[in-house]
């Protein structure tokens, strides 16, 4: 059974609140997503995620809100923390700042109604430093290049070689 099967055989509707950790990443090699998303037991789905398309570090951030917030609601989480080093998105969510183009405005009100769809949902601002696991996803989406789904595992090496 995989780690997702897993979790979506847990009780969901328990009241602790599922943690979200999103970043995204837009250079000259392309665009990336990082997600990890922590269940309340301290289990840890993460997702490394190449656009296939060009968008900015703003769309870059806020596409990778979305898929965040799909993975979570697809897991049936119910109450959630989300964690973004973006301050645009982050204002703009809490209506502090307004989305002052079209593409903004779109991407705002489809985060909005993903988060409407969420028992709790709280949204902080983090420092880029407590939000280095989902931006080493997001930097390794934007560097690789591939057009297809593929899984690449991550092994610890404890021992030097030699």
């Amino acid at each position: 059974m995989r780690a997702e099967e897993e979790i979506l055989c847990m009780d969901s509707g328990s009241p602790s609140k599922w943690t979200l950790s999103v970043d995204g990443s837009s250079n000259m090699n392309g665009s990336g997503l990082g997600l990890v998303l922590t269940t309340p037991e301290g289990d840890v789905i993460q997702r490394a995620i190449r656009c296939g398309f060009k968008c900015t570090n703003n769309e870059a951030e806020y596409e990778a809100l979305i898929a965040g917030l799909s993975l979570a609601k697809e897991i049936r989480a119910r109450r959630l923390e989300v964690k973004s080093d973006s301050q645009l998105i982050v204002n703009q969510l809490q209506g502090t700042y307004q989305a002052r183009d079209s593409k903004m405005t779109t991407y705002l009100n489809l985060v909005k109604e993903l988060q409407a769809q969420f028992k709790e949902f709280f949204i902080a601002q983090v420092p880029r430093a407590e939000n280095s696991h989902a931006d080493a996803l997001a930097n390794l989406g934007s560097a690789l290049q591939c057009s297809s789904q593929s899984s690449i595992p991550l092994l610890f090496l404890q021992w030097p070689a030699n």
